[in-house]
């Protein structure tokens, strides 16, 4: 049976394209989780109707990819955008297959709350 994880990333809002943010976090997780396809998705432009959202959501879900690779992949994004983004802004929600609610996970250490 496959091990299915589902992530929720939370950032600040910012007013420039979020396309390489987003693009250079699925690579990072493809070179250290050799997992095919983009493992996150924007979607805080899907809701809200004419007002925007005060942040910026994305949604992912991985198959057989322990936790700590993604948070290894967030962190390393993360420094390379020291500019733009500081980390104390993200938060990491994890649902796994057998859980039945939503854990923030720290992306200071990999290890879960």
């Amino acid at each position: 049976m496959a091990r299915t994880t589902n992530y929720l990333l939370t950032g600040p809002h910012k007013n420039e394209d979020e396309t390489p943010f987003l693009r250079d976090l699925n690579r990072k997780l493809k070179d250290i989780t050799r997992h095919s396809g983009d493992t996150f998705v924007s979607v805080h432009d899907l809701a809200g109707g004419p007002k925007l959202m005060e942040g910026d959501v994305y949604l992912g879900v991985t198959i057989h990819v322990e936790l700590t690779a993604v948070i290894r992949a967030i962190q390393e994004v993360l420094k390379d955008r020291t500019q733009v983004y500081a980390k104390s802004e993200f938060q990491l929600f994890v649902k796994r297959q057998e859980d039945k609610r939503w854990t923030e996970c720290s992306l200071y250490t990999p290890e879960r709350k």
